[in-house]
Parts: C-alpha cells; structure tokens; sequence
C-alpha cells in the first residue's frame, strides 16, 4: 500500500469536489541504496534525485477504489529495463503526491530472442487527512 505524502494529502483534499483539478501523470521508480522496505515511510518524503532514478513513465491505468482509495497501475513491459528498484512514486505536476518502499526488485529487458520480464504495479495511495 502506498503512503500519501504531506503534500498528497493537501493535494486530494483540495481536489474534493473538483476531480478535474487532480492530475496523477506520472510513476516514478528508483533505487535507493540502503534503503530498508520496512522502515516506516515519512510524509515529507520527496522525489528521489536524478541519479537513483531508473525509470520514469505515464499512468497504464487509473480508477477509483471506494470513497478513501484510488489505484493507478504501471505496466513496465519486457523492452523496459535492465534496472533494480525499490522505491515507487506517484507524481503530480512534478510534485511527489504517494510513495511505497519495496523489496528490491529486479527488471530485465527482453533481450534478441531471450524474453524479459513483463512486471505490473499497483499503488492503492488511502487518504490519511482529515478531509
């Protein structure tokens, strides 16, 4: 499950009753060296820097849980990779709106006639905020 971050929690309580104004458009995963999946994850976490970045791309698909929980999915195909990650972001307007640490995952691109590694991620960010 993902963590909403101080700003995501402004973010969507701003946005109730003005859906349009919500922009999710971009994943975010990073390797982030020593960083342990089970520490608690903080509300000001921010962007990783370019240089633990491994991969960025738009939203697969999007769609509303109930009325606390969203998901937004990413499809990272077989021709993406080679990289390991262990952080996932969800991004608005260049602005970290949720976040998870993960096990450190490795992502393999197909390579000739040898298949890669065809993964989905989901993120369900809960609304924490009082809204």
């Amino acid at each position: 499950m993902a963590r909403l971050t101080d700003f995501g929690s402004q973010y969507v309580a701003l946005a109730v009753g003005n859906v349009e104004d919500f922009i999710i458009d971009e994943f975010v995963f990073a390797f982030i060296s020593g960083l342990d999946f089970r520490s608690p994850e903080p509300g000001d976490e921010s962007i990783p820097t370019d240089g633990q970045i491994v991969h960025r791309s738009s939203l697969f698909r999007h769609g509303v849980v109930d009325d606390n929980r969203v998901t937004f999915s990413q499809m990272l195909d077989t021709d993406i990779g080679d990289f390991n990650f262990n952080w996932i972001g969800l991004v608005g307007n260049n602005q970290l709106v949720a976040f998870a640490y993960v096990p450190s995952t490795q992502k393999i691109k197909q390579l000739g006639s040898i298949e890669g590694l065809s993964l989905i991620h989901i993120s369900e960010p809960t609304r924490q905020a009082e809204i």
